[in-house]
C-alpha cells in the first residue's frame, strides 16, 4: 500500500514583485503574486495533485499583500490557519528577469526594490509556531526555507510527535545563512533529507562551511 503524506510549510507567507530588465537596464514592474521559495513548492505540488493535503504554519503581515499571499494558497486548497497575523508589513521579494537570460544566475532576487530603493524584507523575531494537533502521528513532507532558531524548533516538534517527517530545505540565497555559526548549520542540514540550491548561493554555503574558520585543503569536511 503507497504512504500517504501530508505537505507542510513552515514559513512566513510574502509576494513576490516581478519585473522586467530590457537591454537598456530599465527596470519595468510586472505582475505581483503570492511568494517565497518553499511555498512555490507547496502551490504546485497542491495544485496538481488534488488529494494532497496541505498546511502552512507560519506568520504574514495585516495587509494587502498579506490577503494576497495567503488567497494564492487557498485558491488551490492549501489550510492556512496556522498561520498568524501580525501589525505589520507582509514581506516582498523584487524578481528582476533580463530580457535575455544568459546564465543560472542572471535572474536577480532582492530585497530591495528597485524602484524605490527600500528594503521590503524582514523575518518576523518572536514567532513560534506549533504543528498542528491533526498531523500529530501522521506522515508529513515538511518544506523550509530559512534557518531561524523557530525552524529548528518546529523541525523537532515534527520530528518528535510524527509518524514520519520528510524535510525538503529551499535556499535561495547567501543571506539565509550567513548569520549563523557553521555548527548551527550543519546542525539543520543533518536533519535535511533534500536540499534545492542555486549554483551561487551552494557555493557560498560550501566555503563558508570550509573556509571561513580557517580550515586547508586537507580539513574539509562538508558532505554534498
Amino acid at each position: 500500500m503507497d504512504k500517504k503524506y501530508c505537505l507542510v510549510a513552515y514559513s512566513f507567507p510574502c509576494v513576490d514583485q516581478y519585473y522586467i530588465k530590457d537591454k537598456e537596464g530599465n527596470v519595468i514592474p510586472q505582475k505581483m503574486t503570492g511568494g517565497i521559495s518553499c511555498l512555490n513548492v507547496l502551490y504546485n505540488i497542491t495544485l496538481l495533485r488534488n488529494n494532497v493535503s496541505s498546511y502552512i504554519v507560519g506568520a504574514v503581515g495585516n495587509d494587502k499583500n498579506g490577503e494576497k499571499a495567503l488567497e494564492s494558497l487557498e485558491n488551490v486548497g492549501v489550510n492556512t490557519d496556522y498561520v498568524k497575523k501580525e501589525n505589520r508589513k507582509t514581506n516582498v521579494f523584487h524578481i528582476i528577469i533580463p530580457e535575455e537570460i544568459t546564465e543560472d544566475d542572471s535572474v536577480e532576487i532582492s530585497e530591495v526594490s528597485p524602484i524605490t530603493g527600500v528594503n521590503t524584507y524582514s523575518l518576523p523575531q518572536e514567532f513560534k509556531g506549533e504543528l498542528p494537533e491533526e498531523l500529530e502521528g501522521k506522515r508529513i513532507i515538511l518544506c523550509i526555507s530559512n534557518f531561524e532558531k523557530s525552524t529548528m524548533d518546529f523541525i523537532n516538534q515534527a520530528k518528535e510527535k510524527c509518524k514520519e517527517c520528510v524535510i525538503n530545505l529551499d535556499v535561495t540565497k547567501e543571506k539565509i545563512f550567513k548569520e549563523f555559526s557553521n555548527e548551527y548549520i550543519e546542525e539543520l542540514l543533518n536533519k535535511v533529507d533534500m536540499v534545492q540550491i542555486n549554483n551561487k548561493t551552494f557555493k557560498a554555503l560550501y566555503n563558508k562551511l570550509n573556509f571561513e574558520d580557517g580550515k586547508n585543503e586537507s580539513e574539509k569536511k562538508t558532505k554534498f
